[in-house]
């Protein structure tokens, strides 16, 4: 199952769903896709777009995916490269209206060097990516939120 999340924008996200629509369309994604779209309005007969899942329903769904296509945001990314996940991220473009700047590109640079997602940009097709996911080995996902709190807890007791 694919399942794929555009988090909770106030911006429609089309594009990653025409050119996934377009490859099922083609017979070249055969898997079922589940599609938590937040504000975007698309229709197809091979995925049904709902708006929200519940966070337990959401964790679920993450657990008994074998792919996620996610937006570059943290809240759709980061819970899926915890789990050890296969993760394409695609970045919402400001000049594309689909966010307010290009901020999600920086997201998918840093984590696709450290070996936790698979970017994909604007000027990339999904199907060459699909074709290299199969071999994708996702990197074990290390928190530095330690080194922040030790920082913060360090400079309060300085101050």
């Amino acid at each position: 199952m694919i399942l794929v999340l555009f988090g909770t924008s106030k911006y429609e996200f089309v594009r990653p769903l025409i050119a996934l629509n377009d490859l099922a369309e083609m017979g070249l994604i055969k898997d079922r896709i589940i599609v938590q779209g937040s504000s975007t309005k698309f229709t197809s007969k091979h995925f049904k777009i709902t708006p929200y899942f519940q966070p337990e329903e959401l964790d679920r769904l993450i657990d008994e995916a074998d792919l996620i296509i996610a937006h570059g945001g943290t809240g759709s990314v980061l819970p899926a490269v915890k789990k050890g996940k296969k993760v394409i991220a695609v970045a919402r473009y400001g000049n594309l209206n689909e966010h307010s700047d290009n901020h999600q590109v920086e997201l998918l640079d840093a984590l696709s060097a450290k070996g936790y997602i698979i970017p994909w940009y604007f000027d990339t097709k999904i199907v060459d990516i699909l074709k290299s996911i199969e071999s994708f080995k996702p990197a074990t996902y290390i928190s530095t939120k330690h080194f922040i709190l030790n920082f913060l807890n360090h400079y309060i007791k300085e101050s």
